[in-house]
């Protein structure tokens, strides 16, 4: 009930109490790295969809959860640390924003691109772990440029048919070359639990094998996906495995923040 009182209101607090606030911030930050950001959230799940929990900058990250620990009023904070780094984007020439962002290795990087790491004019790209970034617009031409659909990644490759070039400090290609992404997937098996509570049994016992390998091309507007490896599950006893048969109807949904690419099941049912 006291979370919008303004009691603790910088213009409510002692001038002296405020420069000593000042100065242990600067302090910590001195020592802080310069590649993590904080988002704190008031309740145990992380979602977007709920005040309190993630919010849109930090939604479908990588984060180190530390909590929860709990402020004068007795409310749980839960504190998520966010590793950022630079990746590369790659634009389609007329799109406001990447068409994908990846990390690549190279020999001699040569060219600086603004906000982002040095890279090489090929037609071949190396993808190294751990994240990869792809514009919803890629699968879905209404979904809106903002959004970005994030993949785990152990590497890789992202071959062009058309040499790219450096435009207005970004690597650009034309909306006539083919990018042709291969990926190999990595799957997040580490979830913080606690065996021992009586909450959850169902949910630790779930068993999820995630697709290894994803495929797809683009170029401009249009899209194909070729492979997406099969995956399955064990979700109360019920084992079931999904496939790709090459349904292009992909949809983003922004209520959810999520891709959806049709997969078929082996099981007709749930019981």
């Amino acid at each position: 009930m006291f979370e919008r009182s303004d009691l603790f209101a910088s213009t409510n607090i002692e001038k002296k109490r405020l420069e000593k606030i000042d100065k242990i911030v600067e302090r910590i930050k001195s020592r802080a790295p310069g590649n993590q950001q904080v988002f704190v959230r008031t309740i145990p799940v992380r979602t977007t969809k709920v005040q309190g929990s993630t919010p849109a900058a930090a939604a479908g990250v990588r984060v180190t959860t530390s909590g929860p620990f709990s402020d004068s009023s007795g409310q749980d904070l839960y504190f998520d640390v966010v590793r950022t780094e630079k990746l590369i984007p790659l634009y389609i020439n007329g799109w406001a924003e990447p068409a994908i962002l990846f990390k690549a290795r190279f020999v001699e990087p040569a060219f600086v691109l603004a906000n982002a790491l040095p890279v090489e004019i090929t037609r071949k790209y190396v993808i190294v772990p751990d994240s990869l970034w792809i514009n919803a617009r890629v699968f879905d031409p209404a979904a809106d440029a903002a959004y970005f659909c994030g993949l785990r990644v152990k590497g890789g490759t992202l071959t062009l048919d058309n040499d790219p070039e450096i435009l207005n400090g970004q690597l650009t290609v034309s909306a006539l070359t083919t990018v042709h992404v291969e990926l190999q997937l990595e799957q997040n098996t580490s979830f913080a639990s606690d065996p021992t509570s009586p909450y959850g049994v169902d949910a630790r016992q779930a068993e999820y094998k995630l697709p290894e390998s994803f495929q797809f091309n683009f170029k401009g507007s249009t899209k194909q996906i070729l492979e997406v490896q099969s995956s399955s599950w064990s979700v109360y006893d019920h084992k079931a495995a999904f496939n790709y048969n090459g349904d292009q109807n992909t949809l983003f949904l922004p209520f959810f923040s999520r891709l959806f690419i049709p997969v078929e099941c082996d099981s007709v049912g749930c019981e």
